[in-house]
């Protein structure tokens, strides 16, 4: 008999077989070596036999490339199946919180309203389904740690809202009055490939658009009016009507040019 077959038969005469799961603490989350596998504490027998085992977590949706994966923090509470009742091949298959956790507090509600997903810094995924509603009134939002961004799905309003903390940028898509509105405190700039931008500029009031070539048509009447001055200036200016054009002034009107030529 070689000496593995001895340890073997040693191993398996003291096997006692663990019925039923277990419940266990995560004492660490990160083994390059066993990717997916957290390393937990189980409170079974004696402490040196049986206190810390690398278990592997069990996901809802998982393949090669592509699935789900939230692996359990250090401290977290986790229930534990073995494989054959060996402490030898264990499974994380569920998280347990803990009665005093404010995470679960917070999504018990009365008709079971809330659901979602949080992160340790509080990046939240949630689904609201409103109470006494078919849907027509839920939510849906999603925000980073401290809810300094959010994005927020709104039936009852019909509308899609992106923003930050303090409202500074805000972009809302409003479907029961059909409308787009852009925010920004201090500018607002749209670009399209390297050649074509437009700024908006909310410190000194001013628009600016930049492209090679700018063209305005309108099917009806166009108007072009400013408070202070106007100004047309480039290489070549032509202004051309097909029935009639005027040129009036409340003051002085001046034309020059080398050589002017009318008619």
């Amino acid at each position: 008999m070689s000496i593995y077959e001895v340890l073997e038969e040693e191993r398996r005469q003291d096997y006692v077989p663990v019925q039923g799961v277990l419940e266990g603490i995560v004492t660490e989350n990160d083994n390059q070596n066993l990717p997916g596998y957290v390393r937990v504490k189980i409170p079974v027998q004696s402490e040196e036999a049986h206190a810390l085992r690398w278990a592997k977590v069990v996901h809802m949706y998982c393949g090669k490339e592509w699935g789900q994966y939230f692996r359990p923090e250090v401290g977290d509470q986790v229930l534990l199946a073995c494989e054959y009742g060996s402490l030898e091949r264990v499974y994380v298959i569920g998280s347990i919180p803990r009665d005093q956790d404010p995470f679960i507090k917070r999504a018990c509600t009365e008709q079971n309203q809330r659901k979602g997903i949080a992160t340790r810094h509080g990046n939240c995924l949630e689904f609201q389904d409103a109470k006494d509603s078919g849907g027509e009134k839920d939510r849906l939002s999603l925000s980073t740690a401290k809810k300094a961004l959010s994005l927020t799905m709104d039936n009852e309003k019909k509308e899609l809202l992106l923003k930050d903390q303090e409202e500074k940028s805000r972009i809302c898509l409003s479907g029961q009055k059909g409308s787009i509105s852009i925010c920004g405190e201090n500018k607002i700039t749209i670009a399209a490939g390297d050649s074509v931008k437009i700024t908006l500029n909310g410190a000194n009031g001013t628009v600016k658009i930049d492209a090679k070539k700018i063209r305005l048509c309108s099917d009806g009447a166009m108007e072009f009016s400013a408070g202070g001055a106007w100004k047309a200036e480039g290489v070549q200016v032509a202004l051309q009507a097909s029935s009639m054009l005027k040129a009036d002034s409340g003051g002085m009107l001046t034309v020059s040019g080398t050589p002017v030529k009318l008619g």
